[in-house]
């Protein structure tokens, strides 16, 4: 079945599936009477949920300092994130946080 290194034509492949086409979840779904309003009421749910986790993350793209310390909460060590934190400081005049510039040192040190 596999031709030309290993690329399927689009024929074969239909023939594979056994002619049939496939149809994802939501979809089979709603084309079901009972699960109509099922269906419905979930993909509202699902689209006010994604919608609050982006606005929610929208708030930590407009702050940068806020941005940055979230971020070095999953990456510590990441030499990049002191030194754009350590700009967003300079640029805000909150010069001397101890914490990030010892921090930083270390890592040049380590190299």
């Amino acid at each position: 079945m596999l031709i030309d290194a290993g690329v399927i034509t689009p024929e074969q492949l239909e023939k594979a599936l056994g002619e049939q086409k496939k149809t994802g979840g939501l979809s089979r779904m709603y084309r079901t009477r009972n699960l109509r309003v099922f269906t419905i009421l979930l993909s509202i749910c699902l689209l006010v949920f994604y919608s609050s986790l982006t606005i929610r993350q929208n708030d930590y793209w407009r702050k940068p300092i806020l941005f940055f310390e979230r971020t070095l909460k999953y990456s510590p060590n990441s030499s990049r994130l002191l030194n754009n934190l350590g700009r967003v400081y300079q640029a805000y005049r909150e010069i001397g946080r101890p914490e990030y510039t010892d921090k930083k040192r270390a890592l040049k040190n380590s190299d």
